[in-house]
């Protein structure tokens, strides 16, 4: 049987390990959370509360009827922090 060898000058790179990282769930997720809903509601296979599961945590979702908003509620995290001068 035969292997292949690497090219001269090639050779596996060691890299170190990627920390941790912690679950992140970003503005599309949030609003497909709610559209998901919606479209649930419309098609009768959920109530206009209910709880949707993302990667950053449980959500909560509320289709009020009084209004017609949506409301989403959750953790939320700083994401960034900074300043502006307002000239």
């Amino acid at each position: 049987m035969a292997t292949a060898a690497a090219p001269l000058g090639c050779r596996p790179v060691a890299r170190p390990p990627r920390p941790p990282r912690r679950p992140a769930t970003s503005p599309l997720l949030l609003a497909g959370a709610c559209a998901l809903t919606v479209a649930a509601v419309l098609a009768g296979k959920a109530e206009r509360t209910c709880t949707v599961t993302l990667p950053g945590g449980d959500l909560q979702i509320e289709w009020r009827e009084s209004d017609n908003h949506i409301y989403m509620t959750g953790p939320a995290e700083p994401t960034f922090r900074g300043e502006y001068k307002v000239q």
